[in-house]
């Protein structure tokens, strides 16, 4: 049964109101009889032609969701978006999932580059798209040494500069820990082996651009209502509040480690101020800081990604009209000076590549 109500914005008028619809969901707008999608008026580009009278589908933090027609395929959903509709749909599961060292010797993990500096502590089950990236040595042991983020049920998406150390490309990746070398009170988190690496083609090592990568796991990964995929971000809109970095932590420069996953929240820095704090760089930048990275960092100078948080995300917190909770993928971290000095750290843009990141992750769409 619908309600109608009218909400009146600067140059727009919003009537029939379903709220039984979610972002991305498909939807009927009553006023142009066309198919459309449901999503913020701001990604609606039929707003440009027509703003009079549109179907509200649900609001989001007060913020209306409506039912964008498409009109002459002018408006089309992206396979990311949608996908993150269904993760987000999943049913509940009253049993853990515990998927560990199917493959790997335990023999003890050994933490060699940790990460987040003046973190707080993650609860258990709190981030379980958190991935940690392995090598296996010689002696059984792995040396986790970057971050990444579960996006799909078989991709991670993490730095390409994580692709490889001392020209040996990792072997394991655990999704789901808050802390990698107490596997006994987990019970939601799982193993995987690596079959496959896909660096984006531009990356080159010699600089710091396009710091992007997407690793393939040996299996699907089992999903419910709890472990489930991020999604990634479909705006360039970098000005969401507020955004947290999270990573297994070290808690200074060169400091003392921490097997624990660490997070904290941090600003967004726009790229014009973020580029004087590297302007004496310009042999790994040589056209300085580009709108496909973003830069962050705490200006009380207490919080900072640092070394071994390669790859992790940069993300905001959103919720579904049912309350949902879920998260979005913002950046990819990438690199910094040294950690928690007053200088912003800088990650890769996701929504930049998006469309190199679905052709892979969902070619078939």
């Amino acid at each position: 049964m619908k309600h109608h109500l009218f909400l009146i914005l600067p140059q727009i008028v919003l009537i029939n109101c379903a709220f039984n619809k979610l972002e991305n969901d498909k939807c009927s707008s009553d006023f142009t009889g066309n198919n459309g999608v449901c999503v913020e008026a701001k990604n609606c580009p039929a707003f440009k032609t027509n703003r009079n009278q549109l179907t509200i589908c649900s609001f989001k933090n007060r913020i209306p969701i409506i039912c964008c027609p498409e009109v002459k395929n002018e408006f089309k959903t992206r396979i990311s978006a949608e996908k993150c509709n269904e993760f987000n749909k999943l049913p509940e599961s009253t049993q853990n999932i515990r998927i560990v060292r199917q493959i790997f010797f335990n023999k003890g993990d050994k933490l060699l580059h940790p990460t987040f500096v003046g973190g707080q502590r993650t609860e258990i089950d709190e981030f379980l798209h958190m991935s940690a990236i392995g090598w296996q040595q010689n002696d059984g042991t792995i040396d986790w040494k970057c971050g990444g983020s579960l996006i799909s049920e078989k991709f991670v998406l993490s730095a390409a500069h994580c692709s490889s150390s001392a020209r040996k490309r990792p072997d394991i990746i655990r999704v789901g820990a808050r802390d990698l070398n107490d596997l006994q009170s987990q019970k939601n988190l799982q193993d995987f082996a690596i079959i496959n690496i896909f660096i984006h083609p531009e990356y080159k090592s010699s600089v710091n651009y396009h710091d992007i990568a997407l690793f393939e796991l040996n299996r699907n990964a089992v999903l419910n209502a709890n472990f489930k995929p991020a999604c990634l971000y479909q705006s360039n809109d970098d000005t969401v509040i507020p955004i947290e970095a999270m990573g297994y932590g070290q808690t200074s420069f060169a400091g003392l480690k921490s097997d624990h996953l660490l997070k904290g929240f941090l600003t967004i820095v726009n790229n014009t101020e973020c580029n004087k704090s590297y302007d004496d760089d310009k042999s790994h930048l040589p056209q300085g800081i580009t709108d496909m990275q973003i830069c962050a960092w705490d200006p009380a100078g207490n919080r900072d990604t640092c070394q071994g948080d390669s790859g992790g995300p940069l993300q905001t917190t959103k919720f579904t009209p049912n309350s949902i909770r879920y998260y979005e993928i913002i950046g990819v971290t990438s690199f910094g000076k040294f950690c928690a000095a007053g200088i912003p750290g800088v990650y890769v843009r996701v929504y930049s590549y998006l469309d190199w990141i679905e052709s892979i992750v969902w070619p078939s769409s």
